[in-house]
């Protein structure tokens, strides 16, 4: 057993540290490892396979009652965008492989096989951002032991205990979702073709063969970063030519992103005199040295260089555009403690619905600003002020505005007593929101003021005087229906009130 384990583990280890050296020039890709642990179900396929009318248990097959079921782990990286290499171990149990009426008292668990496997893995990356079919084609060795009866004369033939070896290709469809930068969900199923016939339950005739099938789910650990890199083809950024001239174009773009194409030409006289043509897989043609694209689908596309007319390309280049990343989307801004101070350290933290921030730029609104995702910052007077965020990403940019109370409220002045209040809230976010929301349909700006004694956020419209309070109550009233809002002076209780049934 240790002989084929220990050559497997040779050729996964020169196949997967393989790093060919290449000039300053050609394009690499950087190494990416990752692991997968998988839990699933079995099948064996064979002579001792159930009839599908009888069930499992027909013919007393040994350790039927017990579940079919396998665990395994599968470890590899990706020497490019789509191709991938990995040393897979799993152990299962298999109900049927194994059909003896009567085993020995010291029997082992004849059910269970032991599986290594060299893989090679081709993934389609273009079809989506987040989920991924790949295929899996190799090789496998499963070991395991077989009681196997014996032709002696006599009522009773005796059982023989025979550690067996297989060996074959084995084929995997998968489909890997992921759920964050390092971890992802798969699904796959498998199956593991073994030679020679007899070598997994002790039995020949079925086509010459057995089959281990596998269905299981996993999570994956993937884009582990490592030091190496491995050369890619030429074709796939930068292209020699026997004219003298070279070339270069991108290797990827992102959907509607603009790549450059430029020829650089033997001699300053080919420059200036020469006329280049550029022609695209998707009917584009361009005229230039230097000319720009941009792709409108996801896919491989196919770039050539002519010199004037000639039809013969004097480079050709291989484009991967990939689906362009989701628009940077700024959902809220949460402040913790809601309730503050001045001295009081409060930390802002953006709630993002979509993209992949690379930059942020925070304006707290008394004149300064910060640059980290989750600044912690204190302010030295009271006041109300407007924190600004601004978020950069490769898909664009996006802000976001959100007022917060430090100390007494100081928009409610004194000369201000008579208040609008139009709700209150638990969450100084859920009155900015609907102070947002109704504010165009307002007398006046509405304001978020927190009671401290009750704890709640209240939004409200603030008046020096009662008729201009109750003026504006009517005409919240009749423009925005809101049930629970009233007339109140600082300090005291309700004045008037606006109910669905009207006034009071």
């Amino acid at each position: 057993m240790r002989r084929p384990l220990v050559l497997l583990l040779l050729m996964a280890v020169g196949l997967l540290a393989y790093e060919h050296p290449a000039p300053a020039q050609v394009p690499s890709y950087p190494l990416e490892a990752y692991v997968k642990p998988r839990l699933g179900l079995t099948q064996y396929t064979g002579e001792n396979s159930p009839s599908l009318f009888t069930g499992p248990c027909g013919g007393s097959t040994l350790g039927c009652p017990r579940s079919s079921y396998g665990i395994g782990l599968e470890a590899g990286l990706y020497v490019s965008p789509q191709v991938g290499a990995s040393l897979a171990y799993q152990t299962a149990s298999y109900s049927s492989i194994a059909n003896v009426n009567a085993a020995p008292a010291y029997a082992r668990d004849y059910r269970t096989r032991t599986t290594m496997q060299l893989l090679t893995e081709y993934r389609f990356p273009d079809l989506s951002s987040y989920v991924t079919p790949y295929v899996q084609a190799g090789m496998h060795v499963t070991s395991g032991h077989t009681p196997l009866r014996t032709e002696q004369p006599g009522p009773q033939r005796s059982v023989q205990i025979v550690e067996r070896w297989a060996f074959g290709p084995s084929f995997t469809a998968g489909l890997n979702v992921s759920v964050g930068r390092h971890l992802a969900v798969f699904a796959e199923v498998a199956t593991n073709v073994a030679l020679p016939d007899d070598a997994l339950d002790g039995h020949g005739g079925f086509v010459g063969m057995d089959r281990l099938s596998w269905a299981g789910l996993g999570v994956k650990l993937q884009r582990l970063p490592l030091p190496a890199r491995l050369a890619l083809p030429r074709s796939a950024a930068q292209a020699p030519s026997t004219t003298g001239s070279t070339a270069t174009a991108p290797a990827t773009l992102a959907v509607h992103e603009m790549g450059r194409f430029e020829l650089t030409p033997e001699s300053p006289s080919q420059a200036s005199s020469g006329r280049f043509r550029w022609t695209f897989s998707d009917g584009t043609v361009r005229e230039g040295r230097i000319v720009t694209k941009q792709f409108a689908t996801p896919g491989t596309y196919r770039a050539d260089v002519h010199a004037a007319d000639d039809e013969a390309p004097l480079h050709s280049f291989r484009v991967r555009v990939h689906p362009a990343p989701p628009p940077l989307q700024i959902e809220s801004i949460r402040v913790t403690p809601d309730t503050l101070q001045p001295g009081d350290s409060v930390v802002f933290e953006p709630a993002l619905q979509s993209g992949t921030p690379v930059e942020y730029r925070w304006a707290f609104g008394d004149g300064t600003t910060a640059f980290t995702r989750a600044p912690i910052y204190a302010y030295s007077e009271a006041g109300t002020y407007e924190v600004t965020l601004e978020v950069l990403s490769t898909a664009g940019r996006a802000a976001h505005t959100r007022r917060v109370i430090v100390g007494p409220d100081t928009t409610l002045q004194p000369t201000q007593p008579y208040r609008v209040q139009l709700g209150a809230f638990s969450t100084a976010a859920r009155a900015d929101r609907f102070a947002r929301r109704h504010a165009a349909r307002l007398p006046k700006p509405p304001i978020v003021q927190h009671d401290v004694q009750t704890g709640y956020h209240r939004v409200e419209l603030a008046y020096a005087h009662a008729a201009n309070a109750r003026a504006a109550l009517r005409s919240v009233r009749r423009m925005a229906p809101f049930a629970d809002a009233f007339l109140r002076a600082t300090g005291a209780g309700p004045i008037e009130m606006a109910s669905q049934n009207g006034w009071r």
